[in-house]
């Protein structure tokens, strides 16, 4: 797929999402474990496929196949959400967390919680 392929639609989405899905293998691209099929907006399970852009959306990352892999929802969300509480700890003078102490956390809550495998 070309790597500056951009989607516009619904359906060129997904083509960017199975060609991801099977190059990466159905691992996550920040973890590295198995996860489940991307369902699209309607799904809510934390270790479903989510749609992880290398240059975030908040800093204009395009919509395009070479800034684009999948990640775990649960990945996904937990380094988003880190980045905005990074924002701030370092706004106060504070230390960042790292990306690794963050995804561990998130993922023993996870499991403490009685989180299945994918």
């Amino acid at each position: 797929m070309d790597p500056n392929f951009e989607w516009r639609t619904k359906e060129d989405k997904e083509r960017v999402v199975n060609y991801w899905w099977t190059e990466q293998r159905m691992l996550c691209c920040i973890c590295g474990k198995q996860m489940r099929p991307y369902a699209g907006e309607g799904d809510t399970h934390p270790l479903r496929a989510t749609i992880e852009h290398l240059i975030p959306r908040r800093e204009n990352g395009p919509n395009k196949v070479a800034n684009v892999r999948l990640a775990h929802a649960l990945c996904n969300n937990t380094l988003g959400q880190q980045w905005e509480r990074n924002r701030h700890l370092v706004e106060r003078g504070s230390p960042p967390v790292s990306d690794s102490t963050a995804l561990k956390s998130a993922w023993g809550s996870y499991f403490a919680n009685g989180g299945p495998e994918p």
